[in-house]
């Protein structure tokens, strides 16, 4: 889980329950909004691009999507609900879920799980910063591939 950033509740006050939500390449998205004494968990995967909606142990919605945006729509106890899912930026990979009910934003979430090129105080994008980050590993791919080249001349006889 790299980030988190407050949602709204039902009574408009925000919420800071930073235990809701997990991201990594190998696990997904996983997102849990308790509301109306249920919980609804969001999961997504990075490598399939499957992704479900449980309230509590029952999928209520299941859909394969590659798309910057998924809307996954149900119903449960009469009352309808929404989790949009949307992938506000794939350079820095910033994902949002917001959940609705009866067409009201009441939660939402928001993950970012690339650091690269971020400024850690201010949180915006610097391509200096992505650069000198990537210029440590730039230079041990140069310095291998110079050596690779050098044994290949060495050992041909060059």
């Amino acid at each position: 889980m790299n980030r988190h950033e407050t949602g709204r509740s039902k009574e408009g006050g925000m919420q800071n329950d930073s235990e809701r939500m997990e991201s990594g390449l190998r696990k997904g998205i996983r997102a849990f909004f308790d509301v109306d004494d249920i919980t609804i968990t969001f999961w997504g995967s990075a490598w399939s691009g499957l992704e479900e909606v449980r309230i509590e142990d029952r999928v209520v919605s299941r859909k394969r999507s590659l798309r910057f945006r998924t809307r996954h729509r149900f119903e449960h106890a009469g009352i309808r609900y929404e989790i949009e899912f949307r992938v506000v930026s794939m350079l820095r990979g910033q994902m949002e879920i917001e959940l609705y009910r009866n067409g009201e934003l009441i939660d939402s979430d928001r993950v970012q799980q690339n650091k690269l090129g971020l400024n850690p105080e201010t949180g915006r994008f610097s391509l200096w910063r992505a650069a000198w980050q990537i210029a440590p590993f730039f230079l041990v791919g140069m310095l291998a591939g110079a050596g690779a080249a050098f044994l290949v001349d060495l050992l041909a006889g060059g």
